[in-house]
C-alpha cells in the first residue's frame, strides 16, 4: 500500500469561506480539502484546517480533527482521531507528524489494516521510513479480527514492507492472551503472491527420536522456482537438514527434487535420502520423466515414513526415460534399479540401460496391419549376476469392427537373444492373442425425471504362444517366454448408469452399478500329463469378481475377489466402504487379505460434528494376527484465522505424538524427514 505523503499540502492557500470544499490542481494530479475551519496566518506560512477534517486525492481519503502545515519547515500534522484510508487498506492513529520533503513521519497508538492479507498491525509508535516501508516499536500483527484476536505475534520492534515481509525482532507467540512460543527473529509475508519466510514449526515426541522440533523456511527463487529448508531436532538421534527444491521449466516440464541427511548423535549412524521427480516435454517430440531415489539405509523409511504406504515399503524404484517420435514411430532410452528395502532378494535384475523402438500398427491393406518393436537391454543384479538381452517383435495385425462385434486379432514372432557368462541362448517363438467383443445396452424409464441405462460388455479372448527352450542359467524378467501357453478366457461387465433431469433443463448420467466376472481355460492344462494319481487336471483360472455400488453421490461399495473353483475357497477378496457426510465427515470401512499371507481390516472415520473440534481416526488390524498395527487419532480445533493439531500415532514399532499449527498466512509443517518419503512407491 501506498499512504500519500501529504507533500503537496504546503501548497494549499487560505480560503475565506467557511465549510467549503476548495479544489487545487497541480502537476501531478488534484487534492481536495474540506473542513469546518480554515485559516492562515498573515503571511500565509503556518495554515490549520480544524473540524471534520478531510483531504482527497487520488483514492485516497485523510480525517483528522485537526490539519496543520508550516510551508518554511516543510512539517505537516494532524491531530485527533486521525485515519488514512486507501483501496489498499487503512492507517488509525491519534496523532500524524510528517515532514513534506522527504515523506517520513510518525503516528503515535498507531493501526495498520492491509486488506490484500487481511494483516493487522498496531503499535506505540508506527514511523514512516519511506515509500511502503514503516517501523514499529512495542508492536502487534496478527490477520485475525477482533480486539482480541485467536492469535497473534508481540514483538520490541517490527519492520514492515507494504508487499513484501514484516521483519519482527523478539517475538512473542500468543493463543489469545496466552504466551506459548518465543522467537529471536521471526519474518511473516504481508501479500497473497509466494513470499519468502519461516512457515510453522512442528513439535512432537516419538518413542524412537525421542523430542521433535522441525523449523521450515521457505525461499521464493523465481516466478517459477521455489525451495523449502528444513532444520530437524531429534533429541535421541540428531540434528536432519532437508532441502526440498520446485521447479517449472517453460510450460511443459516440471520438476521437484529433494534432500535429507540426518547427522547421528546415537551409535545408530546417518541416514541421507535423495528422491528427483521430473515430468515434461523437452520439444514437439521428445520427452523426459525421471522417478529417482536413493536412501542410505534400508530402514530409512521406516524411520521417517508417516504413514502405512511408506514405512511398510520393501522395495526402492528409481527410473529415467528420455523418449521421443515422429508419427508412429517411437523410440526411448531409459533405466530401472530396483532395490530391495527388506535386504532378502538381492537377485532383483536393474535395467541400465534400456534402449527400445517400436512402430506402432500401420495398415496395410483393409483391415489387415503390421507393427514391430525391438528392445536391448543390459541386466545387472547386486549379487554380481549380469547379461544381455535383445527382443525383436514384428507381427501382423486384423482389426474388424461393427456396429455391435469388434474382431482384434495379432499373429507375432519373438525373437530373442540372450548372452550372460553362463552362457547363451537364441531362439524365436511364435505368439498370437485374439479378442472378440461385444457392447450391449438398453434404456429404461423410471419416470419423467430419472432413467436408467443397462449395458453388457462380452470379450472372448485367446492367447497362445508355442513352447520355446528354458535355459539353464538366469532368468531377467516375465519378458523371457519359454513356456508354452494356450488360454481362453472370458470377461463379462454390467453397468448401470443412472439418467437425472437437471434443474436447468440438462441431463446428467454417473454409473451407479457394475459387476465384472473374469474367467479363464488352460488348454495346456487340460493336457497335461499326470504325474501320480493323486494328481488331477486344473484348467479353470480363479474366477475373479468385481463388484461396485454406488446408490448415492456421497456412497460407495467396492468389492474385489479371487475364488478357485478347485479348492472352493476365496484366494484373496477385499472390500471398502466409502460414505461422506454433510461438511467434511468421511467414514472408511475395508477389509483386504490374501490366504496364507496376510488379512487385515482398515478404518478411517473423519467428522464436523463437534465444529469448531474436528477428529480423524485410523486404524488397521491384523486379523490373522490378531493385533493392531496402526492406529492414528488427530484432533484439529480451528479457529476463524487458525488452527491447532494434535496427532497421537500408535504403531508397533512406536509411539508418536505431534503438535503443530497452522495460521492464515503460514502454511501447516507436514511431517519431519524433509519431502523425501512422500512417494508410495
Amino acid at each position: 500500500m501506498k499512504f500519500f505523503p501529504l507533500y503537496l499540502l504546503f501548497l494549499l492557500v487560505a480560503v475565506p469561506a467557511l465549510g467549503a470544499t476548495t479544489p487545487l490542481a497541480f502537476d501531478d494530479g488534484s487534492v481536495e480539502l474540506e473542513a469546518d475551519h480554515l485559516e492562515c496566518d498573515s503571511q500565509g506560512d503556518l495554515c490549520r484546517a480544524t473540524g471534520n477534517v478531510q483531504v482527497r486525492r487520488e483514492g485516497m481519503t485523510l480525517f483528522a480533527d485537526t490539519l496543520w502545515w508550516h510551508r518554511t519547515s516543510a512539517e505537516a500534522g494532524a491531530d485527533g482521531t486521525v485515519r488514512l484510508e486507501q483501496s489498499q487498506g487503512t492507517l488509525w492513529g491519534e496523532d500524524l507528524r510528517l515532514n513534506l520533503q522527504d515523506t517520513t513521519g510518525r503516528f503515535h497508538h498507531g493501526r495498520v489494516y492491509l486488506k490484500e492479507r487481511n494483516f493487522h498491525l498496531a503499535g506505540e509508535v508506527i514511523e514512516r521510513l519511506g515509500d511502503d516501508r514503516y517501523r514499529v516499536q512495542d508492536g502487534v500483527f496478527t490477520t485475525c479480527e477482533g480486539e482480541t484476536p485467536a492469535w497473534k505475534f508481540a514483538a520490541s520492534e517490527v519492520e514492515m514492507t507494504v508487499g513484501g515481509y514484516a521483519k519482527a525482532r523478539n517475538v512473542v507467540f500468543y493463543l489469545r492472551d496466552l504466551p506459548l512460543l518465543y522467537l529471536p527473529y521471526f519474518i511473516y509475508p504481508v501479500k497473497s503472491e509466494r513470499q519468502s519466510g519461516l512457515l510453522t514449526p512442528r513439535i512432537g515426541y516419538s518413542q524412537r527420536r525421542g523430542a521433535e522440533l522441525t523449523i521450515p523456511y521457505y525461499q521464493v527463487l523465481g516466478r517459477n522456482r521455489d525451495a523449502t529448508l528444513t532444520l530437524d531436532y531429534f533429541s535421541l538421534r540428531g540434528v536432519g537438514t532437508g532441502l526440498n527444491y520446485r521447479y517449472l521449466v517453460g510450460e511443459r516440464q516440471r520438476g521437484e527434487l529433494s534432500l535429507y541427511q540426518l547427522i547421528p548423535i546415537d551409535d545408530q549412524g546417518s541416514r541421507s535420502a535423495i528422491v528427483w521427480d521430473h515430468a515434461g516435454l523437452l520439444n514437439d517430440d521428445l520427452w523426459l520423466n525421471a522417478e529417482m531415489e536413493s536412501f542410505s539405509h534400508r530402514d530409512y523409511l521406516a524411520e521417517f515414513g508417516e504413514s502405512a504406504t511408506e514405512y511398510t515399503r520393501e522395495i526402492s524404484r528409481s527410473a529415467l526415460l528420455l523418449g521421443g517420435g515422429n508419427g508412429r514411430l517411437r523410440g526411448s532410452l531409459g533405466s530401472e534399479s530396483v532395490r530391495d528395502l527388506a535386504g532378502i532378494d538381492h537377485r532383483v535384475p536393474q535395467r541400465l540401460p534400456e534402449v527400445a523402438v517400436t512402430q506402432l500398427r500401420r495398415s496395410l491393406y483393409g483391415p489387415l496391419g503390421a507393427d514391430a518393436g525391438l528392445v536391448a537391454t543390459h541386466f545387472e543384479s547386486r549379487d554380481g549376476e549380469a547379461g544381455n538381452r535383445l527382443l525383436v517383435q514384428p507381427g501382423l495385425s486384423l482389426l474388424l469392427p461393427s456396429a455391435w462385434l469388434t474382431l482384434e486379432s495379432r499373429l507375432g514372432y519373438c525373437h530373442q537373444s540372450t548372452m550372460t557368462e553362463k552362457g547363451s541362448l537364441r531362439q524365436g517363438v511364435w505368439e498370437s492373442h485374439s479378442r472378440l467383443s461385444t457392447r450391449l445396452q438398453r434404456l429404461f424409464a423410471l419416470d419423467n425425471e430419472e432413467r436408467l441405462r443397462h449395458r453388457v460388455e462380452v470379450d472372448l479372448g485367446h492367447s497362445w504362444r508355442r513352447s520355446g527352450n528354458r535355459p539353464n542359467f538366469y532368468r531377467f524378467d516375465a519378458e523371457d517366454r519359454w513356456s508354452q501357453r494356450s488360454l481362453a478366457d472370458l470377461t463379462l461387465v454390467n453397468r448401470l448408469f443412472l439418467d437425472q433431469l437437471q434443474e436447468d433443463g440438462g441431463r446428467s448420467e454417473r454409473e451407479v452399478a457394475t459387476l465384472r466376472l473374469y474367467g479363464g481355460y488352460d488348454l495346456i492344462e487340460e493336457r497335461r500329463t499326470l504325474t501320480s494319481n493323486s494328481d488331477r487336471h486344473r484348467p479353470l483360472t480363479p474366477l475373479e469378481v468385481e463388484l461396485q455400488l454406488s446408490p448415492t453421490r456421497q456412497a460407495n461399495l467396492a468389492l474385489r475377489g479371487s475364488y478357485t473353483p478347485y479348492d472352493h475357497a476365496w484366494k484373496s477378496g477385499g472390500v471398502a466402504l466409502d460414505v461422506k457426510g454433510r461438511d467434511e465427515s468421511r467414514l472408511e470401512l475395508g477389509y483386504r487379505g490374501e490366504r496364507g499371507d496376510f488379512s487385515y481390516l482398515y478404518t478411517q472415520a473423519e467428522t464436523s460434528l463437534f465444529s469448531p473440534l474436528f477428529f480423524r481416526y485410523e486404524h488397521r488390524y491384523n486379523v490373522r494376527d490378531e493385533r493392531s498395527l496402526e492406529q492414528v487419532l488427530e484432533g484439529e480445533y480451528r479457529g476463524s484465522c487458525w488452527s491447532l493439531f494434535l496427532t497421537v500415532r500408535d504403531r508397533l514399532a512406536e509411539k508418536e505424538y505431534l503438535l503443530n499449527f497452522a495460521l492464515s498466512g503460514l502454511d501447516r509443517t507436514e511431517r519431519a524427514g524433509g519431502s523425501t518419503v512422500g512417494r508410495d512407491g
